[in-house]
């Protein structure tokens, strides 16, 4: 049970108990910043309860003791889990990022591939297995630092079949920033410079296209399929850049001898923030 300040009884059902502060009238009960299993509002004729909410694992401020002094989300040992989540997070930092939940397949091995994750960066990811009810019982964790070179453009909402790599003769890439910036001259010995709130990555990418699981005219037309759709694409890199940009202007130098190679480029800026 728990002691709300300021009010003078706590206790279950009919059951009130003297608590360490005295109480004045009270009329209306807040309740912010907070996850509560339930609130139970005595009147002096009648409990008035609000719905119960879903528990999880964090999940705080009353669990009701039923004799047995198991409460909370203990139940979970005996209900079936129906699938795991696979959670994300910074190294030394407290708040897990939801990736996805996997359909739980009993005896089997199961596989979530994480396209979104920084090179080089340390992370801890963590799966929790889940009940129908999206009770989440106890949280397994790892950490790990991902690592890979080149560099990738990916579809956020495809990343499986909407990702391309750029990896062999990598041209050297050099990234820009545009600012709003304006420099105004004045009587005074110095112009005044004012900035504005843009401040946006910019450059362009080469690489060496060579025949692999696909011939380089089918790699250049998945290149294409993938900047045609006009959309933010995360572009990321081996040394832990990661932006999310908008792609223009492909460029395909096909190499006559030897044949079946080429270069192909593209343009880039960036057009949202990227958070891991």
């Amino acid at each position: 049970m728990t002691t709300m300040i300021g009010i003078g009884v706590y206790g279950d059902g009919g059951v009130f108990d003297p608590a360490t502060s005295h109480i004045y009238n009270i009329d209306e009960v807040n309740i912010t910043n907070a996850v509560f299993d339930e609130v139970d509002l005595f009147d002096g004729l009648q409990n008035i309860a609000n719905e119960k909410g879903k528990w999880n694992s964090n999940t705080k401020f009353v669990a009701k003791f039923l004799g047995n002094l198991e409460a909370g989300n203990i139940s979970l040992g005996e209900a079936e889990i129906s699938g795991l989540k696979v959670k994300r997070k910074r190294k030394k930092t407290s708040t897990y990022k939801d990736l996805a939940t996997v359909d739980y397949i009993p005896n089997s091995m199961m596989t979530y591939y994480d396209y979104f994750a920084a090179s080089s960066k340390d992370y801890e990811y963590a799966v929790v297995p889940i009940d129908n009810a999206g009770i989440e019982g106890v949280i397994s964790t790892i950490a790990t630092s991902p690592d890979f070179e080149g560099w990738w453009l990916i579809d956020p909402d495809n990343p499986e079949d909407g990702s391309f790599h750029f990896y062999y003769n990598l041209e050297d890439v050099s990234i820009s920033t545009y600012e709003d910036r304006t420099e105004l001259n004045t009587f005074a010995k110095y112009p005044k410079v004012y900035y504005g709130q843009k401040r946006a990555k910019h450059g362009s990418l080469s690489g060496l296209f060579i025949p692999e699981k696909d011939s380089v005219v089918k790699q250049y037309e998945k290149l294409e399929s993938i900047i045609s759709k006009h959309k933010p694409l995360l572009l990321k890199d081996g040394e832990g850049r990661c932006y999310y940009v908008d792609v223009s202007a492909p460029n395909e130098v096909a190499v006559q001898r030897p044949s079946g190679i080429s270069s192909f480029t593209i343009n880039w800026v960036e057009v949202d923030e990227y958070n891991d």
